[in-house]
């Protein structure tokens, strides 16, 4: 194997392409993605034994329609490569209930943006969505809570780790469609949460239909416990009228559809 371009870098590994250089699959593309073990590959943090035992589930026959697939991984003295399907579109399709199979199984994705969203096939319209770009963060993630929410227990904040993705959900949502953020600067995204101010949809969006504006507000709620679940997304009006085959719209502008990638 020859390693090639860096596909993509994140809080929980770097992921890299590779091309098989000889034998029977040479020229066929790989992606490999390294975690870095805090204690070692061979005594390895809590953090990556939980990615790697989420990784080896989700590779699992039941989940091949919605998850990329692992091939296994190979370890250093500090350092995990797990080898991975490449995608070369870079799948939206299927997002909301692969996120939904994770969280029915106790696993919390916590690192979801585009760049994390494969693309299998590509579909009659594609929006410019910009790498790294920031604001995929939940608050609480941060450390910002609503003043209701600063009153719940750390332990009981815990319960809703998994609203930390559906927020995530909501700006990739509106970033898909109006291709914008949801916040114009850190001072709003502060007041909406914390001072109350009332969620204003981009411009952008003013010819989105309504099913979409009332779906975007839902995971993107100020306090964790407010949000909408995986479960509850995939019944909403919106997402049903998104068909299962291609990424539809409902206006010029109007471009998702449902996908995953495991962190």
């Amino acid at each position: 194997m020859e390693d090639g371009e860096e596909l993509g870098r994140g809080g929980f590994g770097t992921v890299w392409l590779q091309r098989c250089r000889k034998g029977p699959k040479e020229g066929q593309l790989r992606a490999v993605k390294s975690i870095r073990c805090s204690g070692g590959a061979v005594s390895p943090s809590s953090e990556c034994v939980r990615e790697l035992e989420a990784i080896d589930k989700f590779s699992q026959l039941p989940y091949h329609h919605c998850f990329v697939q692992s091939f296994g991984w190979y370890e250093t003295s500090d350092t995990v490569f797990v080898v991975m399907e490449y995608f070369e579109h870079g799948d939206l399709q299927q997002f909301l209930g692969s996120l939904q199979f994770m969280h029915h199984h106790r696993f919390a994705h916590r690192d979801l943006k585009p760049q994390n969203i494969l693309v299998q096939t590509l579909g009659p319209r594609r929006t410019s969505v910009g790498a790294g770009t920031p604001g995929y963060m939940a608050p609480e993630a941060q450390g910002i809570f609503t003043p209701g929410d600063m009153s719940i227990s750390r332990s009981e904040r815990a319960a809703y780790i998994y609203a930390v993705d559906i927020w995530a959900v909501g700006i990739i949502a509106l970033r898909m469609v109006s291709n914008a953020g949801a916040f114009d600067s850190s001072e709003d995204f502060f007041t909406y949460v914390v001072a109350g101010r009332p969620f204003c949809l981009p411009e952008t969006t003013n010819s989105a239909s309504p099913e979409f504006k009332d779906f975007v507000h839902r995971p993107l709620a100020p306090s964790a416990p407010q949000r909408i679940t995986a479960e509850a997304a995939l019944q909403h009006t919106w997402v049903l009228s998104r068909t299962s085959d291609t990424i539809e719209s409902d206006t010029d502008s109007e471009s998702i559809a449902a996908g995953n990638s495991i962190s």
